[in-house]
């Protein structure tokens, strides 16, 4: 399956003009003008002239990376970045990591590593709905909306699960690709399993009980084998940007809607 890049921007600096409009300021140090409706689609729904942007003051991003994150050595070439307050378990011998969040916030990034034959287990805590601010995408330091996110990962035979946390996403795959041999996602606060630009095919797949869509897809192609949902707050399926999505066996119940597609998706 091909590969698609993950594009976001990071804009450290916003300010008003003197006429209309504000002037951003990117990390890489690129200006330029937007208007009042484009500034509140930025800061509202981190999106920035079609690309996926963040909004950072410098200060704050640069002690964020500094000092709101960890690294654990799990294996030579596989290094998890993560928040200070998860707690990492893993079993070489039998290759599971398990990771329990201690925080409502606690989060965990594989990026650029090889998964084959691994098995991931997010033991997330059970968020009171009415308890959380729902407005908006919540990211991470590093611009992941997820409780368990893969970046530039390769999956081959590869086993995750994810329970509970009050992410954005339980699980946040972006520029990954291989094969997953089972997903299985539990009590989503928002939506369970979030890919984007990605190749993967996942054989088996199951969600029990998400706040949102149970999978939501764009920008990459994605073959599902056999698909089970259960309890979808909204979409069982949500298919856009350009999106190849095949789902040879689906079983949807109690969503609003069964499948999705949107924003010119591809098939």
């Amino acid at each position: 399956m091909e590969q698609k890049r993950f594009k976001q921007a990071v804009i450290n600096q916003i300010r008003k003009r003197d006429t209309s409009g504000f002037r951003t300021l990117s990390h890489f140090g690129e200006e330029q003008n937007i208007s009042d409706k484009a500034a509140a689609k930025l800061l509202s729904g981190n999106m920035l002239n079609g690309v996926r942007s963040v909004y950072l003051p410098r200060g704050r991003r640069d002690a964020e990376l500094k000092n709101n994150f960890s690294r654990t050595v799990i294996a030579p070439g596989l290094v998890l970045k993560h928040s200070p307050t998860l707690r990492v378990s893993s079993d070489l011998r039998a290759k599971t990591i398990t990771l329990f969040q201690q925080e409502k916030g606690d989060w965990a990034l594989f990026s650029g590593a090889n998964l084959k034959d691994w098995t991931i287990n997010f033991e997330g805590q059970k968020i009171l709905e009415k308890n959380v601010n729902s407005s908006g995408q919540r990211f991470n330091k590093f611009g992941f909306t997820g409780c368990l996110n893969f970046y530039n990962v390769t999956f081959m035979r590869t086993v995750f699960s994810a329970a509970g946390g009050g992410c954005e996403d339980s699980v946040n795959i972006v520029s990954s690709q291989g094969f997953i041999s089972l997903g299985e996602i539990r009590n989503a606060f928002a939506d369970a399993l979030d890919a984007d630009f990605s190749g993967l095919e996942i054989a088996s797949l199951k969600v029990m009980r998400a706040g949102n869509d149970c999978i939501d897809v764009s920008g990459g192609t994605y073959l599902l084998n056999n698909v089970e949902l259960f309890e979808c707050g909204d979409k069982g399926i949500s298919i856009g940007e350009k999106s190849d999505l095949t789902a040879r066996s689906a079983t949807i119940s109690d969503a609003k809607i069964g499948f999705s597609a949107k924003d010119s998706p591809l098939g």
